[in-house]
């Protein structure tokens, strides 16, 4: 009771200061809206060095990006964690790879659960590498591996894992982790850079390179033909027939290097080549497809004959193949522009 009439007797007593002194309210609400302002200055001053950092790196000014880092402390920022991660960035960029390595430590000591931790541990891994540190790499190296990593990571991982066994002065193993990322990512930039550094090392070998097999050489037409890289298709290609002259991974690639020259427009030699695998394909399956493109493109040369003729021969030899569902597609389309309704409505 005596507490509750002590508490309205303070409300009572700050109604009346309000009341008889409206100017302390004011300077109240000065008091208050200065802090505010003085907190919101002080993050957006944060989140602008942050920012001048993050470009400065990406920039390639490492040694400015490090400043900018400097100027900010991990206890001030709300994601300490993403402002040490490219703190140990720009270090490792900078060539400060001893004051990476501890940052690294402290990182993974102290932010374990963070969603930059697989990135930390690669520029971990970096700077173990040209701290001649090869051991300690590799056993990082194989914890990333076995983590399941998202594809561009795992790509670093693997360009790292090549320099560790070069490090080591594992000359085939270096050439052989090299070549698999090469063949498999032709057209990344760690692919790319395990290309040039593959045949770097390729002089170091004692006997001739192991060829890539027959499936990674597949592997690398299909990537170059998704990115639209058809002289390096055709090139591929004819690599891969010297070393695999026959077989289904051959047809195959051979029915990508035929569609690439009717793309550019040499349609008698990319006409002949599928004609070659319709004849001699080891597999149903290819000789259905290579069908299937021969008739595609005459139809896209508008010789609607000759389409509905290979349209038809596949619809006959192979009708439960997927691609006789596009000819039936195909065919409908074809007779659809040429008016003839009735016809088009069979398939």
């Amino acid at each position: 009771m005596i507490h509750k009439i002590g508490r309205s007797f303070l409300i009572l007593f700050l109604l009346v200061l309000v009341l008889l002194f409206p100017g302390l309210q004011g300077r109240l609400y000065g008091r208050e809206k200065a802090v505010k302002n003085t907190a919101g200055t002080e993050l957006a001053r944060i989140r602008k060095t942050f920012v001048n950092g993050v470009m400065a790196l990406e920039n390639g000014n490492f040694l400015i990006a490090r400043l900018e880092f400097d100027n900010l402390d991990e206890s001030d920022y709300v994601l300490g964690d993403y402002l040490l991660y490219y703190r140990i960035r720009a270090e490792n960029e900078s060539g400060d790879h001893a004051t990476a390595l501890l940052d690294a430590g402290r990182f993974l000591e102290g932010y374990p659960e963070s969603l930059l931790n697989e990135r930390v541990r690669i520029e971990q891994t970096k700077a173990l590498i040209v701290s001649e540190q090869f051991a300690r790499a590799g056993k990082v190296i194989q914890d990333l591996q076995a983590a399941g990593l998202s594809e561009e990571p795992a790509r670093q991982v693997d360009l790292l894992a090549g320099e560790a066994a070069a490090g080591m002065e594992d000359w085939e193993e270096a050439y052989d982790l090299y070549q698999q990322l090469a063949f498999q990512f032709p057209e990344t930039e760690e692919g790319e850079e395990a290309e040039r550094r593959r045949e770097i090392i390729a002089e170091k070998l004692k006997s001739p390179p192991k060829a890539p097999d027959a499936k990674l050489f597949l592997t690398r037409v299909r990537e170059l033909f998704r990115a639209l890289k058809y002289p390096r298709v055709i090139e591929t290609c004819r690599e891969m027939e010297k070393t695999y002259p026959q077989g289904i991974a051959t047809d195959q690639a051979l029915l990508l290097k035929a569609r690439v020259l009717s793309k550019q427009g040499r349609f008698s030699e990319g006409g002949k080549l599928m004609k070659k695998v319709i004849r001699e394909a080891g597999a149903a399956s290819i000789q259905a497809e290579a069908l299937y493109w021969l008739g595609n493109s005459s139809w896209n040369r508008q010789e609607n004959s000759s389409a509905r003729r290979e349209f038809q021969r596949l619809l006959k030899r192979y009708p439960e193949s997927k691609w006789s569902i596009k000819a039936l597609y195909a065919m409908g389309r074809i007779y659809e522009t040429a008016k003839k309704t009735s016809k088009a409505r069979e398939y």
